[in-house]
């Protein structure tokens, strides 16, 4: 599973995706692998029919990161 780049955010050494739940964003960890200038692998975190957000919602300070 790969996503564009634009869809990784980082906090300290956490990785993370902003994706839709619902009518809702959540913060989502993922686990990341390989990249390039245009897009990074996910290992964990994701599944195929996920959708992210590739700008920062406008809600973002008010979510906390759901972890795996």
């Amino acid at each position: 599973l790969y996503i564009p780049i634009e869809g990784i955010h980082n906090n300290d050494s956490i990785s993370f995706v902003y994706r839709t739940s619902g009518n809702r964003a959540v913060k989502q960890q993922v686990i990341t692998g390989k990249s390039n200038e245009n897009e990074i692998i996910i290992k964990k975190g994701l599944k195929k029919d996920d959708f992210i957000f590739l700008n920062t919602p406008e809600n973002a300070d008010d979510l906390k990161i759901k972890t795996l």
